[in-house]
């Protein structure tokens, strides 16, 4: 049995057990000390007149009389003297005493009385013998004792039932845990304990949180291995036939060598989107693992907003994408990293330029109080396609695209990292970002950034 049943046991006993001891000793030697008679000594003193008055009335005045004196006594007393007919019939018909026949062998010459009543009817009259209490309720040492030892045992049985009760979830949040180390990420604490309102359930609910945590994050790195594995298979494949095509080209004996600068260019291209897909897997990693505190200052929002869509809308106007309409209700200065927040804004605005409707564009509101008076509250708003609901949870994760072949779209050249560079940044900020469907088709981006940092 584990270390934490038997502590928890054996306080729960030994405080029970010692509480227990302590009383029965104070109130036996209280009981001792009261000044009580000894129950023999009150037998000496009222017992005697007792029978004399019953033998007397039953001679004199009948069993009438002799009842009525028997039910003024105390019933301490009454309940010794036992008097009965010729047909054993007890005189005040008391049942339990119908069993006390009258044996001269047994019943001695100073505990038995035949008396004749006026009527003539013969009545035996007799004193029970004296039974001492049962142990349990006697008093003495020998009567501690007992009570004692009862305690003991009662009290063993509830503080069984406690500490198994509060060690036993303990310990299977320690097998769980153990299955955990282990691997096995899909262990959880079973609902009964969770199920509990009390401390322990509460510890268990958190744990099985926790897990479900840990098991999130295993799958998603597990995700990331294999898309980032993808995602370079592709353009080395591409790169891996140029070269092919190129050395064909360069060992064909009429080819001309300078044939294979297409193929060479399309390696330089493809080189260029690798080293640009793991610079941006340096930055996810660098922001969503960091631990460290960002450097932060004071930062005009207005000012930041000017300098993002002035270069936004330089790139859409020269690719034909859609450009960008700020509608800023005032200004207001954030305490960020001016850096982090502005990648982060130009990853979503660029995504929702290329998507958006291109009449249309795209629609940023900024209000510098939000919602509160602790918040800054920036909404982004395309007219593309949209998002599929069972999509948008995905949305902000590594990797995430439509597509689930990872086919791009004309001009896609990004690789599902953008948002999840632009919502870690926002969480290291202690912020919020969230997407929906907006009404009328497209999409809307929530952000919510603390004024103070």
């Amino acid at each position: 049995m584990p270390k934490l049943f038997w502590r928890i046991f054996l306080i729960l006993w030994l405080s029970i057990i010692g509480f227990s001891s302590l009383v029965a000793i104070i109130g036996d030697q209280v009981a001792r000390n009261s000044g009580a008679q000894d129950m023999t000594e009150i037998l000496k003193l009222r017992l005697p007149p007792l029978l004399k008055d019953v033998k007397k009335s039953l001679e004199q005045e009948g069993p009438q009389a002799a009842r009525h004196i028997l039910r003024q006594a105390p019933p301490g007393i009454r309940n010794l003297v036992i008097v009965t007919d010729n047909e054993q019939q007890e005189l005040l018909g008391r049942r339990q005493f119908q069993r006390h026949r009258h044996n001269p062998a047994r019943d001695r010459p100073n505990r038995s009385m035949e008396v004749i009543d006026p009527a003539g009817n013969h009545w035996t009259i007799r004193v029970s013998p004296l039974v001492p209490p049962r142990i349990l309720f006697s008093p003495g040492y020998r009567g501690t004792i007992a009570r004692l030892l009862l305690a003991a045992l009662l009290s063993a049985v509830v503080s069984w039932i406690l500490a198994r009760s509060l060690a036993r979830p303990l310990l299977q949040l320690g097998s769980t845990s153990v299955a955990l180390a282990q691997g096995k990420l899909e262990s959880r604490v079973s609902g009964k304990i969770t199920r509990r309102r009390d401390e322990v359930g509460d510890l268990a609910r958190s744990f099985n949180q926790m897990a479900a945590e840990i098991e999130t994050l295993d799958r998603s790195r597990q995700r990331l291995l294999r898309d980032v594995a993808h995602e370079l298979r592709s353009p080395l494949a591409r790169m891996q036939v140029a070269v092919e095509l190129a050395r064909d080209k360069g060992d064909s004996p009429e080819g001309d060598h300078q044939d294979g600068g297409a193929e060479l260019n399309l390696i330089a291209r493809e080189i260029q989107r690798l080293e640009k897909m793991i610079a941006e897997v340096l930055t996810l990693l660098r922001e969503a693992g960091s631990v460290q505190a960002l450097e932060k200052e004071a930062y005009s929002l207005a000012a930041l907003m000017e300098g993002l869509l002035s270069r936004v809308n330089y790139e859409a106007d020269a690719k034909n994408l859609g450009r960008v309409k700020l509608n800023l209700e005032g200004d207001v200065e954030l305490f960020i990293n001016p850096e982090l927040i502005y990648r982060a804004l130009e990853n979503l605005l660029r995504n929702a330029s290329r998507l958006t409707d291109v009449s249309r564009g795209v629609e940023i509101y900024v209000d510098p109080v939000g919602t509160g008076s602790s918040s800054c509250c920036i909404k982004i708003r395309d007219y593309g396609p949209g998002v599929p609901e069972e999509f948008i949870q995905h949305l902000f994760e590594p990797f995430s695209r439509l597509s689930s072949a990872r086919e791009r779209t004309s001009g896609d050249d990004g690789w599902g990292l953008g948002t999840a560079i632009a919502a870690a940044a926002i969480s290291r900020h202690g912020g919020t970002i969230e997407a929906s469907n907006a009404v009328g088709g497209g999409l809307e981006i929530t952000i919510h950034l603390p004024l103070d940092g």
